[in-house]
């Protein structure tokens, strides 16, 4: 992908294409049926079935079923390649290095339909995963426990849990984090307490040079730990 848009920064990826990829060179981490893993592309498949099966295209889709069915009224999507800015207010998103300050908040994110190509506030984000929690978002509350907080430890011994689409942290809640173009966000709802906290950072940490993720890292459990902070001023129920 990084060698097409040098070429063509306007190039818009389609799933096809992307999975297209994957087909062809026969890519994949274990057999069917062995094993669990994380997949952005699992995501982008889910585009095609989503066509597949309701003959709508992802965009409309999402924009009937979720942003106007739970009145998100400040969550867009992009989905070609040359709707790179961001409908206002936003906030400016930023590479932090030694020498320079890289302004990341235009990008090409026709690549990430699927995984990372929705736009929101945080009162929007807040919102979705309020309402999922309670089984308001289109997706019943037996399906949601089901397959979502029926989370499994990401490692042994591991208190972080995973399930569908969601992870679990003791005492936080439920919910997800993300990472893309200099930002960086995390969004948990307690469903016992009904406290959704949302906290974002607008600058990834690079000072050590791009190839040097350890501050980055450092930024990221910053953030879990402004999350319990945050929690724990709010009174237990």
């Amino acid at each position: 992908m990084e060698k097409i848009l040098e070429e063509d920064p306007d190039h818009t990826f389609t799933p096809g294409e992307i999975i297209g990829v994957i087909a062809e060179n026969q890519l994949s981490l274990f057999e069917p049926g062995t094993d669990r893993g994380y997949s952005n592309e699992g995501y982008v498949m889910l585009v095609k079935i989503i066509k597949e099966v309701t003959g709508k295209t992802y965009k409309d889709f999402i924009i009937n079923k979720l942003f106007r069915e739970l009145d998100l009224t400040e969550t867009s999507m992009v989905v070609t390649g040359t709707e790179q800015s961001l409908p206002e207010p936003f906030v400016d998103s930023w590479y932090y290095l030694q020498d320079i300050n890289i302004n990341a908040t235009q990008q090409n994110m026709s690549a990430n339909i699927g995984e990372g190509n929705i736009i929101t506030s945080l009162h929007d984000l807040a919102r979705f995963y309020r309402l999922l929690l309670r089984g308001e978002a289109g997706i019943t509350l037996s399906g949601v426990s089901k397959y979502m907080i029926n989370c499994r430890p990401i490692a042994d011994h591991s208190i972080l849990g995973y399930g569908a689409g969601l992870f679990h942290y003791p005492n936080l809640g439920y919910g997800y984090g993300g990472d893309g173009s200099g930002i960086s966000a995390k969004c948990y709802t307690d469903p016992h307490t009904d406290i959704t906290i949302v906290i974002l950072f607008n600058c990834w940490n690079f000072y050590n040079g791009p190839e040097d993720t350890s501050l980055f890292i450092e930024q990221s459990k910053m953030m879990e730990e402004m999350l319990y902070s945050i929690k724990n001023i709010y009174p237990k129920s």
